[in-house]
This record gives C-alpha cells, sequence and structure tokens, in this order.
C-alpha cells in the first residue's frame, strides 16, 4: 500500500511538474532520484526482513562512529564554521556543525539518531542495550550546541512518540514487564533531571538564560522568548511559498525546483538545489492541492501500514522525520541529506521488525 501510493505521488507530482512548465526537466530528474532512492529503501526493508538479520549492532556502530567524529572535530578546531580569507564572522558561525556539514544538520539528524538509540533501548530485548543510552548523550549535547530549534523540537516530540507507542510492540507479558519497567525509568529521570534544573536555576538564573539563547538565537540581547525572533528565520520563504501556490492552487509550477533568482541564475541538470524551510508550505508552493494530497496520501498509507504490523519503532522514527521537515525541508534530497533521514526511518522499521520476529518466535515456543 504504502509503495503504490508513493507512485501514485510521484506519478501526480510529474503531471503537475509538466503543467507548470518550468525547469521541468530538473524536476523529472529529481523526481526519478527520489523515486529510485525510495524503491532501494523498500526493497532493502524487505529483503533484511525476509532474511531475520538483526543489524542493531552495526545501528549502534554507525552512530557511534558520527559521535566519534564530533569529537575528533572538537579536537582538531573543525567544530565551528571558520570563515575565509577576508570573510566576516557571521554569528552562523559560532554554532556547532560538529560531525556533519552545518549547524542545522546536526540538530536534526542528532536528533533522528538520538530517537532511534532510544527505541532500540526500549524494543530490543537483550542485554547490554544500556549502551544505546550511553551513545545517545553526546548526540544530545551536540545538539545543544548546535542551536538546532528544529532539532530540540524533533527530540523531543520523538522521545515523546517512542514512550507513548512502543506499547504498540508485541503484547508479550516479558514486553509489557519490560517496557512498563522502562517507561518507569524514564519517567523517573525526567522528573530528576527537572527538579535539578530547577534548583539550579533558582540559584543561578544560568538555567533560563541558556534557554533563551537558544530559541531566539539569531538575537543574543533578547531578555524575553518573542514570537517574531522564534519565527525570524522561516517567516519570510514560508510568506513567499504561501503567494507562489495562491498564483497556481491546483498544480503550481513544479516539483523540487524554486521560484527565485538565485535558481533562476544558477541552476542545471546537474545542480540544482534548493531551500525550502517548512514542508507544508514547501510541497503547495511546489506541486499544489493534487500533488500535497497524494503525498498525504503516501505518508498516512505508509504510517497505517507500520501501525496495522505494529511495527512501533519504525512509526516513530517516520513521525520524527516528519517534524524534522518542519524546519529543514529534506525528504526529497537522496542525493543528500535526505538519504540519510529515510535510513534512519529504514532502520527504525527493521528494529521494529527485528522485536515482533522474535516475539512470534517465543510464543510458538511458549514463552511469556
Amino acid at each position: 500500500g504504502g509503495y503504490l501510493a508513493l507512485r501514485v505521488f510521484v506519478g501526480g507530482a510529474a503531471l503537475c511538474s509538466m503543467a507548470g512548465g518550468y525547469y521541468v526537466e530538473i524536476s523529472m530528474l529529481k523526481l526519478v532520484t527520489f523515486t529510485t532512492g525510495m524503491s532501494a529503501v523498500f526493497a532493502g526493508v524487505k529483503v533484511l526482513q525476509a532474511r531475520r538479520y538483526d543489524l542493531s549492532e552495526w545501528m549502534l556502530a554507525m552512530i557511534g562512529a558520527i559521535v566519534l567524529n564530533g569529537f575528533l572535530a572538537i579536537a582538531t578546531g573543525t567544530a565551528y564554521r571558520i570563515p575565509g580569507p577576508g570573510e566576516r564572522m557571521k554569528l552562523a558561525s559560532s554554532f556547532f556543525k560538529g560531525p556533519f556539514y552545518h549547524a542545522n544538520l546536526t540538530g536534526p539528524y542528532g536528533a533522528l539518531a538520538a530517537v532511534l538509540l532510544f527505541c532500540i533501548w526500549l524494543t530490543v530485548n537483550r542485554r547490554g542495550t544500556w549502551v544505546a543510552l550511553a551513545i545517545a548523550v553526546p548526540l544530545m549535547y551536540f545538539g545543544w550546541l548546535s542551536r538546532s530549534r528544529t532539532g530540540l523540537v524533533s527530540l523531543v516530540f520523538g522521545v515523546a512518540a517512542a514512550f507513548l507507542f512502543a506499547g504498540i510492540a508485541p503484547s508479550l507479558q516479558t514486553w509489557r514487564r519490560r517496557l512498563g519497567q522502562r517507561r518507569t525509568q524514564v519517567m523517573v529521570a525526567g522528573l530528576v533531571v527537572v527538579c535539578l534544573l530547577a534548583v539550579g536555576d533558582l540559584a543561578t538564573g544560568r538555567g533560563s538564560k541558556s534557554i533563551r539563547e537558544f530559541v531566539v538565537k539569531y538575537n543574543k540581547a533578547a531578555t524575553t522568548i518573542e514570537v517574531e525572533d522564534v519565527l525570524s528565520s522561516r517567516a519570510g520563504i514560508i510568506a513567499q511559498q504561501w503567494q507562489t501556490f495562491l498564483r497556481h492552487p491546483l498544480t503550481c509550477f513544479g516539483s523540487h525546483v524554486s521560484d527565485n533568482e538565485y535558481f533562476r541564475g544558477y541552476a542545471t541538470l546537474f545542480s540544482a538545489p534548493v531551500e525550502k524551510g517548512f514542508l507544508p508550505t514547501a510541497l503547495l508552493e511546489e506541486v499544489g492541492l493534487l500533488g500535497t494530497v497524494s503525498f498525504v496520501l503516501f505518508i498516512g498509507l505508509l504510517a497505517i501500514s507500520l501501525v496495522h504490523s505494529r511495527n512501533g519503532p519504525g512509526l516513530v522514527m517516520l513521525l520524527t522525520y516528519l517534524v524534522t521537515n518542519l524546519g529543514e525541508m529534506t525528504i526529497f534530497a537522496f542525493g543528500g541529506a535526505g538519504g540519510m533521514g529515510w535510513l534512519f526511518v529504514a532502520m527504525g522499521i527493521l528494529v521494529g521488525n527485528r522485536s515482533n520476529a522474535v516475539a512470534r518466535t517465543l510464543v510458538r515456543s511458549g514463552g511469556r
């Protein structure tokens, strides 16, 4: 169902792009790339599920390598962007990029990795899963240093979703007991952290200041948190996308292209990057109502299939990745960050599939 809906969305986006007549060849190439990448994701999940491979250790090793690269970046002095010769020091240079190219990747993708680790800790029924939490701690620290608000929101949402949706895992007594114990541990740990932060803030006042500087990161002189400051980095592009959508609301002008001077001046068949930011208005701007409805159908059917198969980790990772796209739209960028994002979703699905397979084996053997 999910793959069929994917093909419906791609076909609808292609028709909208041809109707718009705006850089059609670039739209088609990007749609082909997206379709190929998503096909590889679906095929890889199916093959690994059929062969019953347990890749949880590989996942821990991969994310551990990301953490190691982050510490190496700090040790070598490359964790922050260094202005080139004659270039003025910009505020964005003070944001931690760590193991990634940009701070706005470090935050969301560090959050995705941390949420996946949290899902492994909750649902993988084996000893030693505490390692997943140990690896998640520096990722959260990297996210804080990056000052990525998208990353923070994604992390909070993802952990909360894992806490709630892990319950759709197999309903064996051992699973329920284990989930209950770990949920209690999470609640107690969260309560202790909140109490410590509250006491520390009352004593020093540094906690409130740090949170304010994180949220209003482009206005260090701010003494309060204003909505205008929080939305300043996205408000302009969202307004522009909405106005473009209103001109041709049904099909708009084309998938994965942009209506600005920079794109028109530099876009080629070999390089045509776009920066969209907010996923909902970006979809409306590119493929109008028809394409947006087909995209919602694709995501909805994929989520329903994960619920139907009781795959909690897969559902959590899909929803968390969608949340990251509310601040940094990467969902179609298989040539870059999008490939990494969908890889995290695939890893979540595989974690859920493996947990379900182990549970079914226990049921057949009479285990509790």
